[in-house]
């Protein structure tokens, strides 16, 4: 009996063992799995074009100083619209993506005291994503707008960084007349998407 319960214990151990064996072995020998990540142009281009959503503010300090000369901070903050889309849709003339429901801003303040908000958004150009900063002050009326980055021909670039085209937005608010009519500006029909 005691040989037979000696016996019986290895080779209970022996299959137990086996069985470790089984499932471990395969994952101690093979390669470390590592997940693969799609760069190509395509795959990016869809990634950091889309036409809308996030879009980081890239240059706060001096971007801050051109549009509130005497700012001394700003806060971000993420602002969810969802509640408001068929107001949004009512406004933009068509529906809005999940992406465009959210919205990242940036207080500005002098002091304690706000004076305006800054807003970086991307929007779709022709031939790729346009990101614009946008600054308004406390009566949500346009301060100044500038163009971040930008993918477009050169005439279309012109147009976009032009100072008279820029300027024709300050001032503006949402009841606000939004189309351009700048006579100093001569817009090509290339350009009227971006």
């Amino acid at each position: 009996p005691m040989k037979s319960r000696l016996l019986l214990g290895v080779c209970l151990s022996a299959l137990l063992l086996g069985g470790v064996l089984v499932v471990a072995l395969p994952r101690l020998t093979a390669s470390p799995h590592l997940d693969t990540v799609d760069a190509s142009a395509d795959s990016l281009a869809k990634k950091y074009n889309s036409p809308s959503g996030l879009c980081p503010w890239r240059n706060p300090a001096t971007d801050l100083k051109a549009f509130f000369p005497t700012a001394t901070t700003s806060k971000e903050e993420f602002l969810t619209l969802s509640r408001h889309t068929g107001e949004i849709e009512k406004q933009l003339h068509r529906k809005v993506t999940g992406e465009e429901t959210g919205l990242q801003i940036h207080r500005v303040y002098q002091g304690s005291t706000p004076i305006g908000v800054v807003v970086a958004r991307r929007v779709k150009g022709e031939y790729g994503a346009i990101e614009i900063v946008v600054a308004s002050d406390t009566q949500n009326r346009v301060v100044g707008i500038k163009i971040q980055r930008h993918r477009e021909p050169e005439k279309t670039a012109a147009l976009l960084k032009n100072p008279d085209f820029l300027k024709f937005f300050e001032g503006k608010t949402v009841q606000s007349e939004w189309n351009c009519h700048c006579e100093q500006v001569e817009i090509s029909p290339k350009s009227i998407k971006s």
